[in-house]
């Protein structure tokens, strides 16, 4: 578990503080796509910002490498259902949307207070 005063000495936001500390509280056990805590009710939140800006949001952050990453999928992805059915790829963007949204402040407490990569590896 992360020292308390290495979360607090970050040049962040208070508002990111808290959402580091919750963060680091809950325990993650693992760091995939959407990780998992020791504290099995805790989730992490759901970013607006992340959602409606997604791979623009990541490179704010300087997560530039997902943000990369991100854009790389949904291209991919898009043109893959729009090959197969043109009617369910605009979904495809809901649903990366959503994913990111729900990664967002995970990823970002991974690049800061993990001095982790920008990336899933």
């Amino acid at each position: 578990m992360i020292n308390e005063d290495k979360i607090n000495s970050l040049d962040v936001s208070d508002k990111w503080k808290a959402k580091f500390l919750a963060i680091n509280k809950a325990k993650p056990i693992n760091s995939g796509w959407l990780p998992k805590f020791e504290d099995s009710k805790f989730r992490p939140k759901f970013n607006f910002l992340a959602f409606f800006f997604g791979a623009i949001y990541y490179v704010i952050k300087g997560m530039w490498k997902k943000a990369l990453a991100i854009l790389g999928l949904g291209i991919v992805l898009t043109v893959i259902v729009s090959m197969i059915n043109p009617k369910f790829a605009q979904f495809v963007g809901f649903g990366i949307a959503g994913l990111v949204a729900m990664m967002a402040n995970y990823d970002f407490y991974r690049f800061k207070v993990l001095d982790e990569g920008n990336f899933w590896w």
